[in-house]
């Protein structure tokens, strides 16, 4: 051990001997050698409580009597911890280490249970009783009206809501267990609409999450599972992801001017969304379009439309849709059709597949669609017991159909007319490019079975690198026809290029 230099500054000339200070400094380094190199080995063994039947390793740290130990060798059990051959004291704490332990187990217990208190809350914490008969409706009121997010809990029956419960908080948010629809039994860990019960949704941004809504014995006037009508029946936006909707008749109204629908199932109800946005033509600033003033986004993905689904969306007179995004969702074993008796504008129909399904894919009945898109998708194997019918059907005389593209799409088997438009004056600046058409009409034998129809007047059209396959039997059907075969009508710039057949 080195003499300390403990007594600077030096008050003689024998302390600033060159040599001692040379060989203090050099014992010094050594000291620090030694000790860094032992301080990555020191430990703490059992959060620091000192055990008597335990052996410990060198350089180990521990607490007895509110004091800590250092282990200088290797500790045999059962010794002492005043033994000075093994342990040394390094520090006087005042206090016990080891509880702190305990205490902060019991804080994080403690903020857990306050962060459930502060964030959500349960229809059972306001009374609701799942027997399958109760009706709960007054509990989910209840615990809507307080603000924060509403969890459903997994049990042995369903929620029975009996009566309208109505949504005014903002960002309202009602979640279903963590495990998501398809990993839980059925309606039992959902929502059963009875009588006139559902939800209305007169506030901004309610999202319903992981919840199975089942409906049955419904009064007439209050099918749907839930209505948007927003704050002032137009701002409002709704989110819905991961749900399920089973035999519910008018699953979705939104009368509002946004929706998500997203990952969600809709099965043996009709029809699955409704978008009855009317508009207006002050509040919000009304879309430059004039002909368009109505709702600002709906979002319709990844969804199922199963059995018994007549229509997956339905645009009602009157209403109007801007900026509709319909990606990537599966229709079969059903009508599910989008259909347009209002206006729609800036549509996105992308990715989706239509199978073993009767009636048209796109329908646009009377009615408007502007600026969209029909890309990609794949319709086919139409309902053989039915009557053969159009994938893509655009009729009536107040139809409109303008700057619209049909790119893309494989339209296959068993269909009246792939592409039909007729009866409408108003069809210009339609572009239809690179489908596939294939094993239409297969048990027809007429004349007006075309892969294409186009209406009598028309303007500025191109048909274009699309492929032509089976057409009707013993060449009696054909791939573009005109609506009219007199000398009615208005046909201009139609171009018919680079098709095959």
């Amino acid at each position: 051990m080195a003499t300390p230099i403990n007594n600077w500054p030096f008050t003689d000339l024998h302390n600033q001997n060159l040599d001692w200070v040379i060989q203090t400094v050099k014992d010094l380094q050594e000291e620090v050698r030694e000790f860094t190199e032992d301080l990555p080995h020191v430990s703490a063994w059992n959060n620091g409580t000192w055990d008597i039947t335990h052996a410990y390793d060198a350089n180990e740290i521990v607490f007895d009597d509110n004091k800590m130990y250092l282990s200088v060798k290797p500790v045999p059990a059962n010794t002492q911890i005043s033994n000075t051959t093994y342990w040394t004291e390094i520090a006087d704490m005042g206090f016990d280490p080891s509880a702190i332990y305990a205490d902060i187990a019991a804080l994080n217990a403690a903020l857990q249970a306050a962060l459930g208190d502060v964030y959500y809350v349960t229809p059972e914490d306001f009374g609701a009783v799942r027997d399958g008969t109760t009706d709960c409706s007054a509990a989910f009121q209840a615990a809507l009206n307080t603000g924060k997010v509403v969890k459903l809990l997994l049990g042995p029956n369903g929620y029975v809501i009996k009566n309208p419960v109505l949504i005014t908080a903002v960002t309202a948010k009602l979640v279903g267990p963590d495990a998501t629809w398809n990993q839980t039994p059925g309606q039992f860990s959902g929502i059963t609409l009875t009588d006139n019960g559902y939800f209305i949704v007169n506030a901004e941004y309610a999202m319903f999450q992981n919840i199975y809504f089942y409906s049955y014995n419904r009064s007439q006037g209050s099918k749907s599972a839930v209505t948007i009508n927003g704050p002032d029946g137009l701002n409002g936006d709704a989110f819905f992801y991961n749900c399920v909707f089973s035999s519910c008749d008018d699953s979705i109204i939104c009368n509002a001017r946004g929706l998500d629908v997203v990952d969600c199932l809709f099965a043996r109800g009709t029809p699955a969304i409704t978008l009855n946005y009317v508009g207006t033509t002050t509040n919000p600033t009304p879309i430059t379009d004039s002909r368009i003033t109505g709702g600002r986004g709906f979002n319709i993905q990844n969804c199922h439309f199963h059995t018994g689904v007549t229509w997956s969306v339905l645009v009602p007179a009157g209403a109007s849709c801007y900026n509709f995004n319909f990606q990537n969702n599966l229709s079969d074993h059903s009508y599910g059709e989008i259909v347009v008796y209002g206006s729609m504008s800036n549509a996105n129909i992308d990715g989706n597949t239509w199978t073993l399904c009767n009636r048209p894919v796109l329908a646009v009945a009377d009615g408007k669609l502007y600026n969209s898109v029909f890309s990609n998708n794949v319709c086919s194997a139409n309902q053989a017991n039915a009557l053969p019918d159009n994938y893509i059907s655009i009729t009536g005389t107040d139809a409109e159909i303008e700057n619209v593209s049909i790119i893309g799409n494989v339209f296959h088997t068993s269909a009246y007319r792939a592409i039909l438009a007729t009866g409408l004056t108003h069809f210009t600046r339609v572009i239809i490019a690179n489908n596939s058409f294939d094993n239409l009409n297969i048990t027809g034998n007429n004349i007006t079975y075309a892969a294409i129809n186009l209406p009598g007047t028309f303007d500025t059209v191109a048909i274009t690198g699309n492929v032509f396959g089976q057409v009707a039997p013993i060449d009696v059907g054909c791939c573009i026809r005109a609506d009219t075969e007199d000398s009615t009508g208005s046909h201009s710039k139609l171009v018919v290029q680079n098709n095959i057949k």
